[in-house]
């Protein structure tokens, strides 16, 4: 079983939110395999763990209820957001440079002009909220829409609905959409498709492909951390999605979901 080269892999991946970005509750899904793993994320945190094997198409939940609430996706919507500006022609193409606006956003990776490519690996917000306006609200509605994007709400403002509480999203359906992103079977095209998935990865080692986004909702009542995506290697595929949750504003929460995702993975024997 490969589930272990999930484990190395996540080890070695570092962390790309440089700032925060700024309960609907879903039927519960019915989960194939359960596990208390409660003793696992640090004191005082909460979250929800979901593993799926596209092998044996068994998932496996930790905290089945949380993982069927739906929190603000954060950063992890820079997959859909890439989706809708390549198709939408918000941008040319991945290496179409986004100019900086000369703003200082207290950020060495943000404060340049940039493409699609470095937009996301730097997970900068600014460009994301520029490409936002470019597409517009209607179409972002409409796309949203169609792939059932969580409860697919933009709410007031269409540059930060990802960001402000208005979208909203469980893990149980981030596995959902990363599932049909990688089958390729979303509205999408595939020439999109294919773009966002190359620009996901974050690592190769040992044959495996990694690729992932991470999130972070930091606000007044809100300590939120997100990472969900794939590991393949050869024609095996684990989907997961991470969630972190504290009531503490200053807990270090950009730290915090890969030591989970490892003591996870090491309690199911997957080292």
């Amino acid at each position: 079983m490969r589930l272990a080269l999930f484990t190395v892999l996540l080890a070695l991946i570092g962390c790309t939110d440089a700032q925060p970005d700024v309960e609907i509750a879903e039927e519960t899904m019915s989960a194939d395999s359960t596990a208390d793993l409660s003793s696992f994320f640090p004191e005082g945190t909460v979250g929800a763990f979901v593993l799926y094997d596209a092998q044996s198409g068994i998932t496996t939940r930790y905290n089945p209820e949380r993982a069927a609430e739906r929190r603000p996706p954060a950063s992890t919507f820079k997959i859909f957001n890439s989706l809708v500006a390549l198709d939408a022609g918000a941008v040319a193409d991945e290496n179409e440079i986004i100019e900086w606006d000369g703003v200082d956003r207290g950020s060495t990776g943000w404060n340049q002009s940039q493409d699609l490519v470095t937009a996301f690996k730097q997970s900068s917000v600014w460009v994301y909220r520029e490409l936002a306006r470019r597409v517009g609200r209607d179409t972002l509605q409409t796309w949203l829409d169609r792939e059932d994007f969580g409860n697919a709400t933009i709410g007031e403002e269409a540059d930060l609905f990802w960001l402000d509480g208005s979208l909203q999203i469980s893990p149980n359906e981030q596995i959902d959409f990363l599932r049909r992103l990688h089958a390729g079977d979303t509205g999408f095209s595939d020439r999109a498709m294919n773009t966002v998935k190359e620009i996901m990865v974050t690592d190769t080692t040992g044959g495996a492909v990694l690729r992932g986004k991470s999130g972070w909702a930091l606000s007044e009542t809100e300590n939120l951390g997100w990472w969900v995506g794939w590991v393949e290697h050869g024609n095996e595929t684990y989907f997961f999605a991470i969630t972190v949750e504290n009531d503490n504003l200053e807990f270090e929460m950009r730290g915090a979901r890969l030591p989970v995702a490892e003591r996870i993975m090491a309690h199911l024997g997957v080292r």
